[in-house]
């Protein structure tokens, strides 16, 4: 079971969501928590329908704040609470039930307080082996932040250390470029930190031994979304792929209307098929032109997935 986390600083940009598909599908997603949704419930039952999956929003506060969880339908859940800072759920894997939740530490440091007895009142209110992953706000020691005009305050780490032993969790470790968030400035005066972490107490870990977090690359947010997989054995279902392959449903490419060949292309498409059957002669004309909108889609752009798959693993590695 792989479950994501991230902090996708609004769902109301349509790209921010097909880049969360474009995470799911890669990542191999079963459980997704998002942080910043900067959107009502309203708006995230509505993506839940598109994804075809289960899920509850808590609603922003303008144009702050804002909380999801979305889960795959094969997978049991139940909710326990929630508020604007966290989603607290029981999972049911192999008849093992354990505890999952997404929290949200108060982005301001003075009322970071706040944030830790909310945690601690979490931690007394089960006794269920327990993963606790988002944004924290805060880091573990100085080695998680970097900014050219000095360091973190000691009084913020050791009050998040301080929450997290109370509580019995530990910090997973990660795979991958160690920093979480990116302040937008220029180098060298870029401020990076890791914010973002998966955490869980000792009866999680003995419950997932091959526990492994890992930070992805993501668009269009200065957070990087992590993956806390759960190892194979805890996997509630492989997805198994169909017997068949299934023929690829065909659709229309926006970015082809800018082409100005496109419309030639349709015509002459159209115009080149004709049948005495008026049924037969409208679907042998759209057959047509797929096929011919694809065969030039290819001489003209080539394989547009396998170009923004390369693009995107350049963008990571500048990053």
């Amino acid at each position: 079971m792989n479950l994501l986390s991230w902090n996708c600083r609004g769902l109301n940009n349509s790209r921010t969501v097909r880049e969360l598909r474009h995470i799911v599908r890669r990542e191999k997603i079963d459980i997704v928590f998002l942080v910043e949704t900067k959107c009502s419930s309203r708006a995230v039952d509505k993506l839940k329908v598109q994804f075809g999956w289960f899920g509850m929003g808590v609603d922003a506060k303008g144009l702050f704040g804002g909380l999801a969880l979305l889960w795959r339908k094969d997978i049991d859940i139940s909710l326990n609470r929630f508020s604007s800072s966290f989603i607290d759920v029981t999972v049911r894997t192999d008849g093992s039930p354990w505890r999952l939740t997404g929290f949200y530490g108060h982005p301001e440091a003075a009322k970071r307080k706040l944030s830790w007895d909310l945690l601690r009142t979490l931690s007394g209110q089960s006794t269920l082996p327990w993963v606790c992953m988002g944004d924290f706000n805060e880091v573990l020691n100085q080695c998680e932040f970097h900014s050219r005009t000095g360091l973190r305050q000691n009084w913020q780490i050791m009050n998040f250390r301080k929450v997290l032993s109370d509580c019995h969790l530990y910090d997973l470790g990660c795979k991958g470029f160690q920093f979480t968030w990116c302040h937008g400035q220029h180098t060298p005066n870029t401020i990076r930190a890791r914010l973002n972490r998966a955490c869980a107490t000792q009866e999680a870990v003995d419950l997932f031994p091959g526990v492994e977090v890992s930070h992805v690359h993501a668009l269009y947010s200065d957070h990087t979304p992590i993956v806390v997989n759960l190892s194979k054995s805890a996997r509630l279902s492989q997805h198994p792929k169909p017997s068949a392959r299934r023929r690829k449903c065909f659709m229309f490419e926006a970015m082809w209307i800018k082409a100005t060949d496109c419309a030639d292309i349709i015509k002459q498409t159209w115009d080149s098929v004709s049948a005495t059957n008026a049924g037969d002669n409208l679907l042998s004309k759209m057959d047509a032109c797929r096929i011919g909108l694809l065969t030039w889609s290819k001489q003209k752009y080539g394989n547009c997935c396998r170009r923004a798959d390369e693009l995107r693993a350049k963008i990571a590695q500048l990053q």
